[in-house]
């Protein structure tokens, strides 16, 4: 009989899974398999983490997810009031849909399992919880059942008492987010009779509030299964384990009144902190030192220096909590009705997905303001370099964008990592190159302005401002984005810089995600099945042309030289990332790694969008067609 554990992740908790994986290798469970549960498809760092564990594996069983998906999917969409509610909050008719792959945990490897969600550490061992599946088909060791029932159960239904017996339903609640159980408890048979049971009305008694957890708590209630919690059978005995409780830290090893905890629930924190914690940032998490502690347990030089985030993140952070605020003291002072004709406005809003619009200009109007020169003094984040650290350059390149090329200089005036900032001014106007020389040259003294005699184009001018740096490295900026705050922290965070790569940003905010490439280093040929086979080809034609990357001068610049016949006034950054593949280099997607893009009128881009867009279309068939079609040289494009 094999024991083993189940998780359930993606890449979106993928701090959290390498940080529960290694509290199991140390904790008592080193020798016990473990296998991960696809949240959904965004597994890219998930595989990569799992090919180099030897007793991890992915679990692949299509039908059983498939199977189980459509389960919930029946189960939920026949409860009438959280359809009613999804409706009206905009919600999919099934909330968390991948939550409920966890059921495939019947269907799996293992005998015996214990199933973990991935915002979980292991303080103890397991073996009590196997030995008690003797007993029993359930257990569960948590004090859900000391919470609201309402987030399980609808108590306002009338069917709840004729269904089950209400007054021994604490002895059945039980958190989905940690349980133990046996193969094929819940199986084709007995999950289509309690389907069947759902869907002639039995929904309506699960809470809406819920995700998976109502409908676990269902099928364990509504079934033959033998269920045991300790902490309701033994609460003198046994610890907490979420994460509000106040527990002893001893060696990394959380302890409740000195009894070791089985395991740490950060259950109800959002993911995003945990990535923003891991990314560099000072967020205040319980336990923090614990769980950094676990996530960088086999990497510890690469354990992030915390600090706090910059001003503007925090504007952008702030906003949504104080209109929420608003919002409530609105309700209040105007009342039902007038309330329920601005519901129906937000929800049009929602409906003609104008959200992201809105957010977009939010961020334009913020950036605006901290874009002047006092502003981005305001803003700037001091970080100092260790002796033994390589400086960066930085190279910006400008034609008549005096306004903005200040907001280019956040968060790097006064870090000491970067003590050459090179700004290549490429023939602007004389009254356009004289207000830029008055916003910056006061802002400090390691900037060096360059003025060519003739305009470029922003292919050639990248080469000059690139060809100016002191440093052996470099950024290269446009002067219409800027910077991430930890954008220097994730070079640093690398154990070595490979002149044969470009790193490019796998963020850039608030418009474009590229996450799906993280991580990964992407040849010619890697390139070319990417446009040929990836799911979303339009998104990697978006990454080549992203732009604002680190890069090695010497390298840079031979690729320049070695193509001295490409002259191209459109899509420059994705005709000069061909050339470097196709000279055998390759481009590095770095996960975290971000920057701020600020869209306007007078872009690149949209100032050259029809040639641009033939430009791109070349390339992506010299890539993808390296037989047919080559870029073309020795022209204008």
């Amino acid at each position: 009989m094999t024991d083993g554990i189940y998780i359930l992740g993606n890449d979106v908790v993928f701090d959290h899974l390498v940080a529960l994986l290694n509290s199991l290798e140390v904790n008592g469970a080193k020798n016990i398999p473990v296998c991960i549960i696809p949240y959904d498809d965004n597994l890219q760092k998930v595989r990569v983490e799992i090919a180099s564990r030897t007793n991890v594996t992915l679990f692949e069983n299509t039908d059983s997810i498939d199977f189980w998906e459509d389960f919930a999917t029946q189960a939920w969409t026949s409860h009438q009031k959280a359809q009613k509610v999804c409706q009206a909050k905009g919600w999919q008719p099934v909330r968390c849909l991948g939550m409920h792959r966890k059921f495939c945990c019947f269907d799996g490897y293992f005998d015996k399992f214990v199933y973990f969600d991935a915002d979980t550490l292991s303080m103890g061992s397991l073996d009590y919880i196997y030995q008690k599946l003797d007993q029993f088909d359930w257990v569960a060791n948590d004090f859900q059942y000391k919470s609201d029932f309402n987030y399980v159960f609808d108590l306002s239904s009338q069917k709840l008492a004729e269904i089950l017996n209400v007054e021994r339903l604490d002895s059945l609640i039980f958190c989905a987010g940690w349980f133990a159980s046996k193969k094929n408890i819940l199986n084709r048979h007995n999950s289509a009779e309690l389907l069947n049971k759902l869907t002639s009305g039995e929904a309506e008694i699960m809470s809406w509030r819920g995700a998976d957890q109502p409908l676990f708590n269902y099928l364990v209630a509504r079934s033959p299964i033998s269920f045991y919690n300790f902490a309701y059978h033994q609460p003198a005995g046994v610890t907490g384990n979420h994460w509000s409780s106040q527990f002893d830290v001893i060696d990394y090893v959380l302890y409740d009144k000195g009894r070791r905890l089985t395991y740490l629930h950060y259950m109800s924190i959002a993911a995003a902190k945990f990535t923003r914690l891991c990314a560099g940032e000072d967020v205040d998490i319980p336990y923090r030192d614990v769980f950094l502690h676990y996530r960088y347990l086999h990497s510890p030089e690469t354990r992030p220096k915390l600090a706090p985030p910059n001003l503007l993140v925090s504007l952008q952070r702030y906003l949504p909590s104080f209109v929420s605020q608003k919002y409530t003291n609105l309700k209040h002072k105007l009342g039902t009705q007038n309330m329920n004709i601005l519901a129906k406005a937000y929800r049009k809003i929602r409906s003609l997905k104008l959200e992201q619009k809105i957010y977009q200009e939010y961020c334009k109007i913020v950036m605006d303001g901290l874009t002047t020169p006092a502003g981005v003094r305001l803003i700037s984040i001091r970080r100092q370099s260790l002796p033994h650290q390589s400086k960066i350059s930085l190279a910006i390149t400008h034609f008549n964008r005096s306004n903005l090329v200040v907001g280019a200089l956040r968060n790097v005036l006064q870090d000491d990592r970067i003590n050459d900032i090179v700004i290549y001014d490429d023939c602007s106007s004389p009254d356009e190159f004289s207000r830029m020389q008055a916003n910056i040259e006061s802002l400090s003294p390691k900037i060096t302005i360059r003025r060519g005699t003739k305009n470029l184009g922003a292919y050639q001018s990248k080469v000059m401002a690139i060809s100016h740096c002191k440093n052996e490295w470099a950024i290269i900026l446009d002067s219409d984005n800027a910077l991430s705050r930890t954008y220097v922290d994730r070079l640093y965070q690398m154990s070595a810089w490979n002149s044969q790569l470009i790193y490019c940003p796998t963020s850039a905010s608030p418009y474009f995600n590229f996450k799906l490439f993280s991580e990964e280093q992407i040849n010619i040929e890697r390139a070319r099945e990417l446009i040929l086979k990836h799911p979303h080809p339009k998104l990697f034609r978006n990454f080549i042309n992203d732009g604002n990357y680190f890069v090695n001068v010497q390298k840079y610049i031979e690729c320049a030289e070695e193509n001295q016949d490409i002259c191209v006034q459109a899509a420059d950054v994705a005709a000069f990332n061909y050339l470097w593949l196709k000279s055998g280099r390759s481009l590095y997607a770095v996960s975290d790694l971000s920057y701020y893009h600020r869209q306007h009128s007078g872009s690149y881009w949209l100032s050259t969008m029809t040639t641009s867009k033939k430009v791109m279309n070349e390339i992506i068939d010299a890539i993808a067609n390296p037989k047919n079609c080559d870029f073309p040289t020795n022209k204008n494009s």
